[in-house]
């Protein structure tokens, strides 16, 4: 990555510079220092970091097992304003009925070099999105690997996300849905996953 596709990249704050800002449902960093880090030329070619990097003491989807439902009639997603900008893909994926903690359809789309995704319940319709608990879509940037994808099973709670999680968290982190938001229950940065050789 060139310096100045970074410097672009800092000036958007995520990747997804299609997207407006307030879409994103982090507060901007307090600080840049781990996310210049990560753009620049010093970490790339460093390592991809995804969950394949993690230890054996991570979270295990099995940790966290639900009853996997099938639901031949999923209910109409209710689109909140804050989701308008990406109904077309929320109601598509939530045509697919339930593939994420038993009755749940997790929805995920690309924008820019990053990936957003809602958690839409096919009982009910409510979409949701960080863990936080508010009604956003969440958007990362991630480094474009496809383990860096979001990983999630339809019999699990448990969510790993991989790249910039906002709030100048870069790394993996690993979520259990409670059914009303995301909880964190593990988080590795990115220079724990990818230390610089001295």
């Amino acid at each position: 990555m060139s310096q100045a596709v970074a410097a672009v990249l800092l000036a958007v704050g995520f990747a997804g510079a299609a997207v407006p800002q307030d879409r994103f449902p982090h507060e901007r960093p307090r600080s840049v220092s781990s996310r210049q880090a990560w753009l620049t030329d010093d970490h790339d070619g460093a390592c991809e970091f995804s969950y394949r990097r993690v230890g054996r003491d991570a979270p295990r989807f099995s940790d966290f097992r639900v009853p996997a439902e099938r639901i031949a009639r999923p209910a109409r997603p209710q689109i909140a304003p804050e989701f308008r900008l990406f109904r077309t893909q929320i109601r598509r994926a939530a045509r697919q009925g339930p593939n994420f903690a038993g009755r749940y359809t997790f929805a995920e789309w690309g924008v820019g070099t990053g990936r957003c995704w809602a958690i839409i319940d096919n009982r009910t319709g409510i979409v949701s999105g960080d863990d936080k608990g508010r009604s956003n879509a969440t958007c990362l940037t991630t480094e474009g690997s496809r383990d860096q994808e979001p990983q999630f099973r339809a019999d699990s709670r448990l969510l790993i996300l991989s790249g910039h999680l906002g709030e100048d968290r870069v790394g993996v982190g690993y979520y259990v849905w409670t059914g009303k938001r995301l909880r964190k229950v593990r988080f590795y940065a990115w220079d724990e996953l990818c230390p610089r050789e001295r």
